[in-house]
């Protein structure tokens, strides 16, 4: 088939051999990247755009694999681990000259640009990352963002962050001016968190971000490499990432019916308090009438019987 299923991609002889002979790749996933990757607790597996391009290539070239799942880990806890030699591939990555010199890049399979986040009462004009000078920057642990606000803003107020939840948490309090994210992980992000309708964003277009597979750079992945990008070349990829996407809108659109229902809820119970209130008012003055019906009532008989006795 044209979207990279099994079967579909050919090798030569000679990468059979390579790849055959290839150890079980060691594979660490960034666990909460929507939707490139994320890992879902209920199937105890990973998901998402980098992958399904992934095992949709493993099992069309028989390569072995095994997942690395350590969902205690935060993504610069990986990077340390594969910069030491404890992972064989990470997914996925945004190139960086540094990155480069420490491992090896396959071909890209996604792009997007970069967000930066701020509050909208805070009323920011940015456009551009060199109009983030003077702002407080904030961006996750290890994270392509920093060497790339770091080249349009050389003295960049950068603060790390272990989490997105606690990035986006900076912004929302104050501590920080604004945050840096990946556009599509951004708005996917923000319909699990309520208070981003405080927020606003603003895309940064300077240029933009490719994401890739990372592997380490030995003589074995380096001869892998090719074969990968070629399997990225030769099958509709953009299939996979627009199935994806549809899954995105669809989140989109229960986001929006699901703030539909809150605001229909909240209309709801305005005028069930508002007609309560209307009952116990109504109510109220009933006694009060009543009460004062009741006294003139008995003045009168009081009068009738003071005249009956004179």
């Amino acid at each position: 088939s044209s979207d990279g299923a099994p079967g579909s991609f050919t090798m030569t002889k000679a990468e059979t051999e390579l790849v055959r002979a290839l150890p079980p790749l060691r594979v660490m996933v960034d666990d909460n990247f929507r939707p490139l990757s994320l890992f879902d607790p209920k199937t105890a597996s990973y998901e998402g755009i980098s992958v399904d391009i992934f095992r949709r290539f493993a099992d069309a070239a028989g390569l072995k694999y095994r997942f690395d799942y350590r969902p205690n880990l935060t993504w610069g806890d990986k990077v340390d681990l594969f910069n030491g030699a404890e992972t064989d591939l990470l997914m996925p990555v945004s190139y960086t000259p540094e990155r480069a010199a420490r491992g090896t890049f396959t071909a890209g399979f996604y792009d997007t640009y970069y967000v930066a986040i701020g509050r909208k009462d805070r009323r920011l004009r940015i456009k551009e990352a060199k109009e983030l000078a003077g702002y407080r920057i904030g961006v996750t642990r290890a994270s392509a963002m920093i060497p790339f606000i770091s080249s349009f803003v050389s003295d960049a107020q950068i603060v790390p962050f272990d989490s997105q939840s606690a990035l986006y948490n900076a912004v929302r309090t104050g501590a920080i001016d604004v945050a840096l994210q990946n556009q599509f992980v951004f708005q996917e992000d923000r319909f699990d968190l309520e208070y981003f309708d405080l927020a606003a964003f603003y895309t940064i277009v300077e240029s933009p971000r490719r994401y890739a597979f990372y592997l380490r750079d030995t003589a074995q992945y380096r001869e892998l490499v090719p074969i990968i990008n070629r399997y990225l070349a030769e099958m509709d990829v953009s299939r996979i990432v627009a199935r994806h996407e549809r899954g995105e809108d669809e989140l989109v659109l229960r986001y929006s019916a699901q703030k539909e229902q809150r605001r229909f809820l909240i209309l709801a119970v305005i005028a069930a308090s508002v007609l309560v209130l209307s009952f116990a008012i109504a109510y109220l003055n009933h006694r009060r009438f009543a009460a004062t019906l009741s006294a003139t009532l008995r003045q009168v008989q009081r009068q009738q019987v003071d005249l009956a006795e004179s």
